[in-house]
């Protein structure tokens, strides 16, 4: 007895299997999708497990209670690439002193992001582009 699918599902399944072969042509990640409850921790460690593969020195504050309010999660460095980064979950919000740094941080030449579990795409893309 065999395994039965629709045509859409294996139209999806087929276009998977293509994207994962064109990817792969050209060396570039496969990104999924995250869940979009994953916990912010869970959304750091992928974040910074991806930065470490891809040459990122990364720095977080593990203990922030006795660190100024507000400053970003991640700190992140690469070649000529410095960025920092405020994680949230889908539905958290930016603290006023969250959002005072940032709008501090973007007066400068650093780039500073709001990062959620829907942008993750563009964060694999950033994070794995060819260091400049």
């Amino acid at each position: 007895m065999g395994i039965k699918a629709s045509e859409s599902e294996i139209a999806s399944f087929l276009a998977g299997k293509v994207y994962r072969e064109a990817m792969a042509i050209f060396d570039a990640p496969i990104i999924e999708e995250l869940d979009p409850n994953i916990s912010e921790a869970d959304f750091q460690a992928k974040i910074l497990e991806i930065a470490k593969a891809s040459g990122w020195k990364s720095y977080h504050t593990h203990d922030s209670r006795r660190s100024t309010a507000g400053f970003p999660d991640l700190v992140m460095a690469r070649g000529n690439c410095f960025l920092l980064a405020e994680l949230k979950r889908t539905k958290g919000t930016v603290s006023d002193d969250q959002e005072q740094w940032i709008d501090a941080i973007k007066k400068t030449s650093v780039p500073v992001f709001v990062w959620r579990p829907a942008d993750w795409p563009e964060i694999v893309k950033l994070l794995t582009a060819k260091a400049v």
